[in-house]
């Protein structure tokens, strides 16, 4: 009889004899089927599970113990406080962890158990309901902290692992304890991290904040959506699947295309004994990289050792990729694009990630489903002999750990075995390595490092066909879990090669090529830096702001409510509309202008999420009455120019297009009157596009064009541009459009190098607006005149805020220049 065939509703577990001999050291050995049992016995209340359980017989009485030992005192104090002893004879048919079954063990209906926590739990949720109670010499022991929430983790490997919102036909199941043994020393610790120490016997003592659980559902910060779903109940493998917000946007709008997102299996960290995907945490970060990569993302639950020692983990992995790959739940199948899966991890996950991608890579997969890349964060590998620029100490520390959590490696070579060394001899050649892309990152203050360095160079000489790239941040070990928000956890994420169609074939000017591996931005130069952000030589960036994000709705400060609509899935072009307060009266018949406005952010960041844009746009919107289309673009250098250019364009004509398009527009929008507007690039694109509605459908609904401090440029420094800043802007020209005509003298960026485009602009009106202190302003001031010199028919009126700098009105728009300026550009939407 296992220990999760006793049912509190017939017997008291803690009257029942345990079999037991002596050890060596004298100290009672616990028996199950002849084996050693050291582990952690669970209690529980209710009668869930309880059916067909209660024919079980006890096992015989072999052994007694000391008579002390059955001295039980029936009351269970609160965690943090003294629990008397329990008996041996409640500690029944212990197996070792690496043996153990779900072990769930009924209470005494009068023990008072009603002093943890109660309710309503999954069976995940057990694994946050446990108490750890320690022994104490006079035959006591002490729980855990102070408080609901010190509760430790158990493994309930055969049982479905059913999300706590899903509990309520588990009602009964509302006491969990966990009883340490009565063993005396917890033996020797053989890995210590903070958040969990691990035994040499086998067990793990986990800190509560190490299984702290954030559930699933919406999360308002990214407009992600989360659900959790079991994928095999035998085992209680699991998953959490998360929906970008873009999935959202093109249910709500009226587009028809069935273009999917990439789909991103994910495995979370922890050493193979700790985390989950529902830890806060890992949790949100996996909402962040859902949304920035607008992807489906799939965050695995699998066994954790001790309780259940390696290969667990691998096999559960490769069934939950099996899984996904099968399409076996709606989201995967309605919204994933399973012929672009991508593998990824942190630490110990992304061991796991690898293994995943070489077990894909030698194994037939499902019909039309393929790895296009693999992502391993931080990788945890190891090997038994230490590599020179290894860390002794945590070598050390890696061989005795992996010798508990995984015993079986040692017959394969120990921390040779190919799973956690892929370098060793024998291991599968990496050259099999499943997908086409692979991002390795580590961290130079990890002790991982090295062998992470060192995967790349083999992976690299292996002669995998695939492009490889290898980046280093500065940090610790995972510190972009933690510290999502920092520089480096940023510039990390803007790396990743999981992005959906709009990131896709990512290759800046001076990519790596198939085989070889990019370096990190320490060595590569910095070409330009403007507070948020940095642009490097070899075409990424660092962003460390300007990528802020706010959802769309009603905003109560204007009356606006906003909506986010899909306009190509197949590029990823989205766009935000806004929506004044409709009068109810007469006047509400009367249709509004329509502003297609495109926003700045040199091509590099920015969208219409960021919330001081998305704060000027209600502003803008409520005064002057215009239903506005906030166009989301692709960015550089992930996507060279031109395709922002491409992208609003085929906004601009999705917007103008009506019905077609969007209730909003056709039902509240006048399609004979639109102004094309933009701050800064964003100015540079309305140009643009003013240039190329060349189409009489176009030019008869173009009315105005809006340029707010626009960004241009020339291979001819002005008199009055400041040097460093046309250099600047040059350099940076030339990495994010490196395909451009003469340089900076394209005419997208130098409007003034084909003068006779202007006098082909779509509109009746232009406003053009400077700021007296921004570098550009020449360039504005110098553009007014050559449309003016052009022959143009329409109207040019130029604006210019005095001692003022670079689109101030976006992030200070209170102030007296940014109230001027917008009720200049009211009036120009009101023709006056």
């Amino acid at each position: 009889m296992e220990l999760n065939d006793v049912n509190s509703d017939s017997v008291n577990p803690l009257a029942v004899p345990a079999q037991t001999s002596r050890g060596t050291d004298g100290r009672p050995v616990f028996r199950s089927g002849g084996q050693a049992g050291k582990g952690i016995l669970f209690l529980r209340s209710g009668s869930l599970g309880t059916q067909g359980l209660q024919q079980q017989q006890h096992p015989p009485v072999n052994e007694s113990i000391n008579a002390a030992s059955h001295k039980v005192a029936r009351g269970t104090r609160a965690c943090g406080q003294w629990t008397e002893l329990v008996p041996a004879s409640a500690l029944e048919r212990l197996a070792k962890h690496r043996d153990m079954q779900p072990t769930r063990v009924h209470s005494h209906p009068d023990a008072q158990s009603h002093l943890l926590p109660t309710g309503p739990v999954s069976t995940r949720a057990t694994r946050q309901n446990l108490i750890r109670v320690r022994r104490d010499p006079n035959l006591r022991f002490k729980a855990g902290p102070q408080g609901a929430n010190c509760h430790r983790h158990a493994a309930t490997p055969r049982l479905p692992r059913i999300d706590a919102r899903r509990a309520s036909s588990h009602r009964n199941l509302t006491h969990v304890c966990a009883v340490a043994v009565a063993r005396g020393e917890m033996g020797e610790v053989v890995y210590d991290c903070g958040y969990f120490r691990l035994y040499k016997d086998g067990h793990a003592e986990r800190d509560r904040a190490a299984h702290d659980v954030a559930p699933a559902g919406f999360d308002a910060e990214t407009g992600v959506t989360s659900k959790d779903v079991v994928i095999d109940a035998a085992t209680g493998v699991a998953a959490r699947l998360y929906l970008p917000p873009v999935v959202h946007a093109a249910a709500a709008s009226s587009a028809t295309t069935t273009k999917k997102l990439p789909v991103l299996v994910f495995f979370h960290g922890g050493y193979f004994i700790v985390g989950s995907p529902s830890h806060p945490l890992f949790h949100r970060y996996v909402n962040s990289l859902a949304a920035t990569a607008r992807a489906v993302a799939v965050s695995v639950r699998y066994r954790l050792a001790p309780e259940d020692p390696l290969p667990a983990a691998y096999d559960d992995s490769w069934a939950a990729l099996r899984w996904v790959l099968s399409g076996e739940d709606p989201w995967l199948t309605d919204h994933g694009d399973l012929g672009r899966v991508f593998l990824s991890g942190v630490s110990a996950g992304a061991n796991i990630a690898h293994n995943m991608a070489i077990a894909a890579g030698t194994n037939t997969l499902h019909k039309h489903t393929r790895i296009e890349g693999v992502i391993l964060l931080h990788p945890s590998f190891a090997g038994e002999k230490k590599m020179e620029e290894e860390d002794d100490e945590f070598w050390r520390s890696n061989k005795d750990r992996w010798a508990v959590i995984f015993p079986g490696a040692a017959a394969n070579g120990g921390l040779d075995d190919p799973r956690i060394n892929p370098m060793a001899a024998g291991a599968p050649r990496l050259a099999n390595l499943a997908g086409q892309r692979m991002l390795v990152s580590m961290a130079s203050e990890d002790p991982r490092a090295p062998r992470g360095w060192a995967y790349c160079d083999a992976v690299r000489a292996s002669g995998w066909r695939g492009e490889l790239r290898c980046f280093e941040s500065e940090g610790a070990h995972a510190f972009f879990v933690p510290e999502h928000g920092s520089p480096e956890a940023v510039k990390l994420m803007d790396r990743l090669p999981a992005k959906d169609e709009r990131r896709r074939g990512f290759r800046p000017p001076h990519a790596a090529t198939p085989g070889k591996v990019a370096m990190d931005s320490g060595r590569a130069e910095v070409v330009f830096e403007c507070g948020d952000f940095r642009l490097y030589s070899d075409g990424h960036v660092e962003r460390t702001g300007g990528m802020e994000f706010v959802p769309a709705g009603f905003d109560a400060d204007t009356g606006v409510t906003s909506k986010d609509v899909v306009i190509d899935a197949a590029t990823g072009v989205s766009a935000r509309l806004y929506l004044p307060a409709i009068q109810t009266d007469a006047t509400a018949a009367t249709k509004l202008p329509i502003l297609v406005i495109f926003h700045g952010g040199y091509f590099v960041v920015g969208s219409p999420g960021c919330p001081n844009f998305h704060r000027y746009i209600n502003t803008l919107v409520s005064k002057a009455g215009v239903v506005a289309v906030s166009v989301d673009y692709r960015l550089a250098p992930e996507h060279l120019l031109p395709a922002a250019y491409d992208d609003s364009w085929a906004a601009l004509n999705w917007a103008v297009s009506g019905a077609a398009a969007d209730p909003w527009l056709s039902d509240h929008g006048d399609l004979g009157r639109v102004f094309v507007a933009g701050a800064s690039a964003g100015a540079n694109i309305a140009h643009n596009m003013a240039v190329a509605a060349t189409p009489p459908a176009l030019v008869e609904r173009v009315e105005g064009v809006i340029l707010l401090h626009p960004s241009f440029c020339g291979e001819q420094e002005l008199e009055d541009e400041a040097e460093e800043f046309w250099r600047d802007n040059k350099k940076r020209w030339a990495v994010i459009f490196p395909g451009a005509r003469g340089g900076t003298d394209d005419p997208r960026i130098n409007p003034m190098a084909a003068a006779d485009l202007l006098a082909k602009l779509a509109g009746k009106r232009l406003f053009v607006s400077t700021a007296s202190e921004d570098p550009r302003a020449s360039r504005g001031r110098a553009y007014c005149d050559a449309v003016r010199a052009s022959g143009w028919p329409g109207k040019v009126e130029w604006f210019e805020s005095k001692g003022e700098g670079h689109a101030f009105f976006v992030s200070d728009h209170s102030s007296h220049e940014a109230v001027a300026l917008m009720d200049r550009v009211v009036a120009f939407v009101a023709g006056h």
